[in-house]
């Protein structure tokens, strides 16, 4: 080749990016082992040394450029499953996104509804606490009417407790004294279901 040996090409041929990929197959005089390996080294495929045989040469491009289209397919499917790996990592990020957002409100939902839930036992008790205090104000309200009137009824009378008291005859004294020795005994404060019970 004049002006430029095989080497020279074929390293203008790897050099360039349109033309790297092409298989180079050195044919040549050259047969010592440092020509070969410099042939391999520089991005050869193949190394033939003369005389060249046709047929050889041409079973040698077949066999080389079969290795080409299968090494491109390679790379085709290599980009392939690269490009479906990516897609497949973005969805199981998304998906965990979700996932984790869901989780969030999740969270939220159940801390909204332990709120409610709180809040209406807060409520119900506040409905018993009144119904209770209702419950226990009137019997209070009635027990308060009836101290006053006794108190009214002591204070107006008392002073007429002693001429009460004589007029009357000997056997009412003595039942008098008798019911306030009865009613000073019974020491056992009632309960009210005892209270109702003994009401005839």
């Amino acid at each position: 080749m004049p002006g430029m040996d095989g080497f020279e090409t074929c390293r203008r041929l790897k050099a360039d990016d349109e033309t790297k990929d092409i298989p180079v197959i050195f044919m040549t005089a050259l047969s010592g082992i440092e020509d070969k390996v410099k042939g391999f080294e520089l991005g050869g495929v193949d190394y033939l040394t003369k005389p060249i045989q046709s047929q050889e040469v041409l079973a040698r491009v077949k066999v080389h450029l079969q290795l080409r289209s299968l090494t491109k397919t390679l790379e085709d499917q290599t980009k392939t499953l690269e490009e479906q790996n990516r897609r497949l990592k973005n969805e199981i990020k998304q998906r965990m996104e979700v996932e984790a957002e869901l989780n969030e409100t999740l969270q939220q939902l159940q801390a909204t509804q332990d709120e409610l839930i709180q809040s209406e036992k807060m409520a119900a008790l506040g409905q018993l606490v009144a119904g209770v205090a209702h419950e226990i104000n009137t019997p209070l309200g009635a027990i308060n009417s009836s101290v006053r009137n006794l108190a009214n009824f002591l204070a107006h009378h008392l002073k007429q407790l002693p001429s009460f008291f004589q007029a009357l005859s000997k056997e009412r004294q003595s039942d008098f004294f008798t019911l306030l020795e009865r009613s000073s005994q019974q020491t056992t404060p009632l309960s009210t279901r005892n209270v109702k019970s003994e009401k005839p």
